[in-house]
């Protein structure tokens, strides 16, 4: 595909370049290169790391390792393909905005370098000598590149987030994601006595019946083995819940893999937090997040189902909450999901796009409706028929693009 951009400087230029031309900077002239070759990927470590470690905040879904194993383990095996965008300030990595493709007949679409989960994404842009224009340019390239982009959830706070909501053509789910500022407490007692009464009562009713049960125990798993074992059952637990459900369990089964390298990895940096509940050594509950830059974003948690009256993921949830105070954490995000449960924990929750899809082209407009077309039909009509429009709308996307 070959376009031209408009840049901030008013200058045109084509994205398809291996280096674009340079946009004047307050530091600097700044450029652009495509990263599309694996073995540049891993030149980019130092570099990443580096922008990574200037952040305020840490945030864990933008660091290399999980960028790497996601590639390896969902990117690479999906037959995507690299595309990583990198502005420079005289030679020195200033923005990384990480990217694949995916190829959907003549369609390109771009999708955040991740596990193609829940996770976040954003560009990562360097305090230092990054600044705002760099974004809006890596932006513009990057739409210019593709017809739709996709990502499965941004920040309201994210970089991203001012261009997709000015994007002409863009859909998402808004979604509130609670967490706990550990700051505006002095200390765990103070926070615990700020939840309201009936969900201390609520916990330490669970806490007693589990008792009764047996030995109760909170494990912080820090051996491989263990490890495995650990996210093999919540993976297992989550696929049956699902399944109990009606629910789709294709997407979380293909995750496995990576879950398993991913947090092997993040073990063996430190920066693993998996705390399991146990029953008379019987795992009962387990959650895992990672701690990064005095953040604790909890990604996962499972419990069996046997054990559901008594509690269990509320009781382990505030266990985690209270680790994040002894290890001085300043904030806990608790997830993506269940933000009903999990208000309860907190009166605070940060804003964010979920589902977000941005079209740039027509192709990518035609798809975007399609979608939208496919939930409205699932509502109405069975899958068979929603299926029947979304091949139709693909057929129509590929003549407008002949």
């Amino acid at each position: 595909m070959s376009a031209t951009v408009e840049n901030n400087s008013g200058e045109q230029y084509s994205p398809s370049e291996s280096v674009l031309p340079t946009l004047d900077s307050a530091t600097g002239p700044l450029s652009f290169d495509i990263v599309e070759e694996e073995k540049d990927f891993h030149a980019l470590e130092p570099d990443w790391n580096s922008i990574f470690l200037q952040q305020k905040n840490k945030l864990s879904e933008q660091s290399f390792a999980r960028a790497l194993v996601a590639w390896e383990t969902v990117g690479r095996p999906k037959g995507r393909k690299l595309f990583i965008i990198v502005g420079r300030v005289r030679g020195r990595v200033v923005l990384i905005f990480p990217l694949s493709v995916q190829t959907l007949g003549p369609i390109r679409m771009a999708r955040g370098l991740g596990p193609e989960f829940y996770e976040y994404c954003d560009l990562l842009v360097s305090p230092v000598t990054g600044h705002e224009s760099s974004v809006a340019d890596a932006w513009d390239l990057a739409a210019s590149q593709f017809d739709i982009l996709r990502f499965p959830a941004i920040r309201t706070t994210a970089h991203l987030w001012r261009h997709v909501e000015k994007a002409r053509a863009a859909r998402w789910d808004p979604i509130t994601v609670p967490y706990v500022n550990c700051r505006e407490w002095t200390n765990w007692d103070d926070y615990l006595r700020s939840r309201s009464s009936g969900f201390r009562q609520d916990h330490r009713r669970s806490i007693k019946r589990l008792e009764k049960e047996g030995h109760l125990q909170w494990v912080v798993v820090d051996e491989s083995r263990r490890l495995s074992d650990a996210l093999n059952w919540m993976i297992d637990r989550k696929l049956a819940w699902l399944a109990c459900n009606g629910k789709e369990t294709a997407t979380l089964a293909s995750k496995r893999e990576f879950y398993l390298a991913h947090c092997r990895m993040r073990l063996n940096a430190g920066d693993l937090v998996l705390i399991e509940l146990l029953v008379n050594d019987q795992r009962v509950a387990a959650q895992f997040g990672f701690c990064t830059g005095g953040r604790l974003d909890c990604e996962m948690i499972a419990w069996d189902d046997a054990w559901k009256e008594f509690g269990p993921g509320r009781v382990l949830a505030v266990e985690t909450i209270r680790w994040a105070f002894k290890n001085s954490c300043e904030i806990v995000e608790l997830g993506v999901f269940g933000s009903e449960f999990k208000s309860r924990f907190t009166d605070e929750a940060a804003a964010a796009g979920f589902h977000v899809f941005v079209a740039s082209g027509l192709g990518g407009r035609i798809l975007l409706e399609g979608r939208e077309l496919t939930r409205a039909l699932k509502g109405g009509f069975d899958r068979a028929t929603a299926e029947f429009w979304k091949t139709r709308l693909k057929s129509l996307a590929s003549r407008g693009l002949e």
